[in-house]
């Protein structure tokens, strides 16, 4: 390859790049470079740690008003220090401290009564975290030097990065995604916040977790009510949208992001050990329409209606998501659910 073509992909992608967190910003993402939070901006404390750690600690005290500041800077520690070197046990360990908040710290209050608080890093309200987009991030470990595309932050945690390639280039979403998989293979550690990965050649584009297998990756190719996307659907430049519109603006605008990594992430375990999932914009939609019209069934005459599916449209996933939901609506009151199964390995899932 010649130097010159060498230089044209890279200003292609660093295009699709601008491009994405035009998008991005669009839907309220704050938009920085990796130099603004290099370490020595007092962003990030070193080279082989991706985690904003000034910006987590101010989130962690205006989360958790009530908890003493060392307390919340230990509780920080803590989370942050892997307690194992295996990427998806730490990215489980990280995500039942999202949605349900860090247990280990325990202390005596003012009034000498030992305290236990459940302390939140991430909020439910979507107004009380930060979101930062930001490109060209460096990161350094153990002899190797890599630069992620854009990377997604919330509270200063990393959850979402996006490979961009140029498709002039030939390059696909799968060569994107390869390349994902590389990063994985020599940072494990720095995908353990990891919700979303993003796999684009600037137009086609697909989504899925960080241990996805590249055949259930999917693009969001719905509307903001379910359908299917047509040409009436336009992207930032006022033409017909393509997969990287319909992907930022579905799986990233703010309050869908948060259902999506709090609500729409399972983990299974099985022999070949612990796997990890995320709703395709078909399953969000079903789980999301059978809750509304579950709680208002509670209201009316008790029928709530049919879910029809096809197979292999990731039915048993559906059910586990629906079922998670209405555990914990505040207007079904921890409901009793029975699941019927026609099959015994069925059972399992």
């Amino acid at each position: 390859m010649t130097t010159n073509t060498t230089a044209t992909i890279a200003d292609n992608e660093a295009a699709w790049e601008n491009y994405t967190l035009d998008l991005l910003a669009r839907n309220e993402w704050d938009i920085k470079h990796g130099t603004d939070i290099a370490p020595g901006t007092g962003q990030r404390e070193n080279w082989a740690e991706l985690v904003l750690r000034s910006v987590l600690d101010k989130t962690l005290l205006l989360l958790n008003p009530d908890v003493p500041q060392e307390y919340l800077h230990q509780a920080a520690d803590e989370v942050l220090s892997p307690t194992s070197q295996d990427a998806i046990t730490e990215n489980h360990r990280i995500h039942t401290i999202l949605l349900g908040g860090y247990r280990g710290i325990s202390y005596i209050d003012a009034d000498g009564q030992q305290v236990n608080p459940v302390i939140r890093f991430l909020s439910p309200d979507v107004n009380k975290n930060t979101y930062t987009a930001v490109n060209q991030v460096t990161l350094r470990s153990h002899g190797l030097e890599r630069r992620f595309d854009v990377v997604c932050y919330v509270n200063g945690m990393p959850l979402a990065f996006f490979e961009l390639k140029d498709a002039a280039s030939r390059s696909t979403p799968e060569t994107a995604y390869n390349q994902l998989q590389t990063y994985l293979s020599e940072f494990p550690l720095a995908f353990r916040f990891a919700r979303i990965l993003v796999a684009s050649d600037g137009i086609n584009a697909q989504y899925g977790t960080p241990f996805t297998p590249w055949n259930h990756y999917a693009p969001w190719n719905v509307d903001d009510d379910g359908r299917v996307a047509d040409d009436s659907v336009l992207g930032e430049d006022g033409q017909p949208a393509d997969q990287l519109d319909l992907l930022v603006e579905g799986v990233f605008n703010l309050e869908r992001f948060r259902q999506l990594i709090t609500d729409f992430i399972a983990y299974d375990q099985s022999e070949d050990g612990l796997a990890m999932r995320i709703a395709k914009p078909h399953q969000y939609f079903a789980v999301t329409k059978a809750v509304a019209s579950t709680v208002h069934a509670v209201d009316s005459d008790g029928r709530a209606g049919v879910v029809w599916h096809t197979q292999g449209s990731g039915k048993s996933m559906e059910m586990e998501l629906y079922t998670a939901k209405v555990m914990h609506h505040p207007r079904l009151a921890n409901p009793t659910v029975v699941v019927v199964t026609d099959r015994t390995e069925l059972d399992g899932q």
